[in-house]
């Protein structure tokens, strides 16, 4: 199922992943999680406003949109037809100014938008996703868990085998690692958990348990150790960034400012 720079690929029966790729190199995934009363769209990719056309062809159940951070490649052009159908659409708080800082949405779009929290649950009739805070990439970033049936929904929250922490937004590391203990502590006995991030074709091989132990490793060691990996800069909206980079393990790449350890 296609539709512009859109495809659908469903994973199992309760879940279809929706791709946006193009030729610049953007490729972005959402996720449609099925319950047998309602559907939850997580995250709603970057340039296509054809998203909701395909979401209503793909479920008739009524429809929620959860977005796990405010970066335009996650809460992308589409979301205001969802807005405008009525749909209710949750993000963190924290992450509303990112969505006005990059002119993304108004202050009176953002405000339209519900609130997420730790521990708030939606409920999709034979299946329950509850949301587990984990700042750092972005301060508002969020993680959707399906306990159940063991998966988990990062978008951008602990990287997809590449992972950004250079940006103005990302909290400091120490923070960052704290907030990951957090999250792991939820996660305990999950020993089958796939995780479902929000760039799966970065990924070097499927990540679980393994994945979040690697970046807990790297990013204590740079807490302790201090900055290492290769020093490069990238310019992004405008503004030049320099960063380090290092991988360790399933995580392929963590980009880091040295600065904010």
């Amino acid at each position: 199922n296609s539709m512009g720079n859109l495809s659908a690929i469903k994973i199992n029966d309760g879940l279809i992943r929706i791709n946006e790729r193009n030729e610049q190199g953007l490729n972005v995934d959402a996720w449609l999680v099925l319950g047998n009363e309602k559907a939850v769209l997580i995250d709603a990719v970057q340039d296509t406003i054809l998203l909701h056309e395909m979401v209503t062809s793909l479920t008739h159940l009524p429809l929620e949109v959860i977005i796990t951070h405010g970066h335009p490649d996650h809460a992308g052009k589409g979301l205001r037809a969802f807005m405008e159908h009525g749909v209710p659409v949750y993000i963190h708080p924290d992450d509303r100014p990112l969505l006005q800082k990059r002119n993304l949405f108004t202050t009176e779009e953002t405000e339209q938008m519900l609130s997420l929290t730790e521990g708030m649950q939606f409920e999709l009739g034979n299946r329950t996703l509850e949301i587990l805070e984990c700042a750092g990439h972005t301060p508002g970033s969020i993680c959707v868990m399906d306990f159940n049936r063991q998966e988990v929904f990062t978008g951008d929250a602990i990287g997809s085998g590449v992972f950004w922490m250079q940006l103005e937004e990302s909290l400091e590391m120490h923070a960052f690692v704290e907030n990951l203990l957090h999250f792991k502590q939820n996660l305990v006995g999950m020993k089958d958990m796939i995780i479902y991030p929000g760039h799966i074709d970065q990924q070097t091989c499927q990540m679980g348990m393994q994945y979040i132990d690697d970046i807990l490793h790297i990013c204590s060691k740079l807490c302790t150790d201090g900055a290492c990996g290769e020093a490069g800069e990238m310019e992004l909206d405008g503004t030049k960034l320099f960063y380090r980079g290092i991988g360790y393990g399933q995580l392929h790449l963590m980009l880091y400012n040295p600065e904010k350890l």
